[in-house]
């Protein structure tokens, strides 16, 4: 009642358009297609013509529209319909995004100094297959880990570190 425009939706004011559209998805026809139907049924009462959204209405918000969920209906078997959110309302892909390519000190991006690595793990067709890339930023050698014991992220991981284990701690200086 406390809605700006508090009325019923209009299936729930209509019972016999209410009883038309419960008809429909027993053909199993789209939410799309379904509003089309009362338009060549009904074609002088505009009153009973429908967007697709409407009926989305209805379906997913039973107090508004009227119409129970039965099982099958929509025909994607979605449950629900999913907000969209805003591109400020997103959640962050990353927990911990940790430092930019355009934050590292100046001295990596001159490629003067050997020993500074880049690693990046490749996932096959399908996610089928992995294998980790390590590529010295100076000399271009490139050097490919095969993850023992799986392909997942931890895998890939630790035959990152295991790779990177017998490097020094300090890159060598050229002179």
């Amino acid at each position: 009642m406390r809605r700006a425009r508090s009325k019923k939706g209009k299936i729930r004011r209509d019972p016999e358009l209410k009883e038309f559209i419960r008809q429909r998805p027993d053909r199993r026809w789209s939410p799309e297609q379904i509003p089309q139907a009362p338009r060549t049924a009904f074609p002088d009462e505009p009153e009973r013509h429908l967007a697709h959204e409407t009926l989305y209405q209805a379906v997913h918000l039973p107090h508004r529209g009227g119409l129970e969920r039965t099982p099958g209906v929509p025909r994607t078997g979605r449950p629900a319909r999913r907000r969209r959110r805003r591109p400020y309302e997103r959640a962050t892909r990353f927990i911990d995004p940790g430092t930019l390519i355009g934050h590292r000190p100046e001295a990596l991006n001159d490629r003067r100094v050997a020993g500074s690595r880049e690693g990046d793990p490749i996932v096959g067709k399908g996610n089928r297959s992995a294998i980790g890339t390590l590529v010295d930023r100076s000399t271009r050698y490139v050097e490919l880990l095969h993850p023992p014991g799986g392909r997942g992220a931890e895998q890939v991981r630790d035959a990152l570190v295991h790779a990177l284990g017998d490097l020094p701690a300090e890159p060598a200086r050229s002179v």
